[in-house]
């Protein structure tokens, strides 16, 4: 490193404050200079070898190992949630044919099924 200034390291270490680098400090790729001084720095590992790039792997690897409780509740939502919107979509739309006040309460309720028993649908 030549120069001195502050570095912004949030992005990989989550430290809120910068850190100051000088001549002979390691900085790390994904940093941001928020210093006023520029910063000449000598590249010391591939894009492979970087903090951010096995910060990706990491999740990736944690994306893809998954419990067999995790496994169970999708198994059951991939077909329950199919059932509920159904059923919803059923109590929404088939009331308004016995009248609209019919309708508007079965509506209703229809939304409150929808809502309480799959709220990200």
């Amino acid at each position: 490193v030549e120069g001195t200034s502050s570095v912004d390291e949030s992005s990989l270490t989550g430290e809120a404050r910068p850190v100051d680098k000088r001549a002979g400090d390691d900085v790390s790729g994904g940093s941001i200079n928020v210093g006023v001084c520029q910063l000449v720095v000598k590249t010391t590992a591939t894009v492979g070898d970087s903090t951010l790039s096995r910060l990706i792997q990491l999740v990736e690897e944690a994306q893809a190992n998954t419990s067999e409780t995790e496994k169970l509740v999708d198994a059951f939502a991939r077909k329950y949630t199919p059932v509920v919107l159904t059923m919803s979509l059923f109590i929404c739309t088939v009331p308004w044919f016995f009248g609209a006040e019919t309708g508007r309460y079965w509506m209703l309720n229809g939304l409150i099924i929808m809502v309480i028993a799959c709220p990200c649908a």
